[in-house]
């Protein structure tokens, strides 16, 4: 999906680069305003902060979605969901010092 909308953002600013996009009315006629938003959104998106940002959400998703779904379970023991959700953690404290890092060198932490 990023890619996807990398493209867009790139074929709003640059609409001869991509021919193969079409819109139903037959040409892209974008005013200076929504030109100016898509380039903002097109430098965010490329950010270091953004992409680091994307990449952890995705990895602590992943992980979170995991064990949640195994918590659900009705034969779930106890002692072994609280060994999941230690293990989480565990999983989780190194994401803890890119945090740290992106304070350090004055990154916004999100």
């Amino acid at each position: 999906m990023y890619e996807v909308l990398f493209t867009f953002l790139d074929a709003i600013l640059s609409p001869q680069d991509y021919p193969e996009l079409v819109s139903q009315e037959g040409s892209w006629n974008w005013n200076s305003d929504t030109k100016t938003k898509a380039q903002g959104l097109k430098n965010s998106l490329s950010s270091f902060q953004t992409i680091a940002t994307f990449i952890i959400t995705k990895n602590v998703l992943d992980e979170v979605k995991s064990i949640a779904s195994k918590l659900q379970k009705c034969e779930q023991d106890v002692y072994e969901a609280y060994t999941m959700v230690k293990l989480l953690l565990r999983t989780l404290i190194p994401l803890e010092r890119i945090s740290i890092w992106f304070s350090v060198l004055g990154m916004k932490k999100y």
